[in-house]
């Protein structure tokens, strides 16, 4: 049995939008809400939101809001496992914002074969893909049924648009 307790939740704060940036698509970015002792690993994204009312900075893109991701570091020992998606351009999240988990908790994961969202068109300053995190599916050897892949949703931000270096895709052993 793992160390690690995960749960899954449907209580989430908006935290930034591209609604308004000229970006080629919209997308819309969360962070869970804490649930007791239990902390977020990362904020979750959306493509092709239809509204919500409410690294990287979107300086210039023209978006109603202004937004960046940031990528926490983590204590030796440690991972973090998501990228934090943040309203405004200079305010950091707070270090309980999320947490991080121990290396010899995690496992490597892949990015989608797509991005959920990026910048192009825009005009920021800067370019950005976000990209979800998705688990690898794994065969249980005793048995050699394949079960099913780890599910978290976090996000990692790309300052281009290609996905992340792959070491920055890991999830949680279950």
């Amino acid at each position: 049995m793992s160390e690690l307790i995960t749960a899954t939740t449907s209580s989430f704060s908006a935290r930034w939008n591209g609604k308004g940036s000229g970006a080629t698509h919209n997308g819309g970015f969360w962070h869970p809400n804490s649930q007791g002792d239990l902390r977020p690993i990362g904020s979750v994204g959306v493509p092709h939101y239809n509204d919500i009312n409410g690294s990287y900075n979107d300086q210039k893109s023209g978006a109603s809001k202004d937004g960046a991701f940031w990528r926490p570091i983590p204590p030796n020992g440690y991972v973090a496992l998501g990228d934090v998606a943040m309203t405004g351009l200079t305010q950091a999240p707070a270090t309980s914002d999320v947490w991080c988990v121990r290396q010899d908790l995690v496992k490597q994961g892949s990015f989608a074969s797509n991005s959920i969202w990026d910048d192009k068109k825009s005009g920021a300053k800067s370019d950005v893909s976000i990209w979800e995190i998705r688990g690898v599916g794994r065969t249980d050897p005793d048995t050699e049924i394949e079960m099913a892949a780890v599910y978290i949703g976090a996000i990692r931000a790309s300052q281009n648009y290609n996905a992340p270096d792959s070491v920055f895709a890991q999830v949680p052993v279950v």
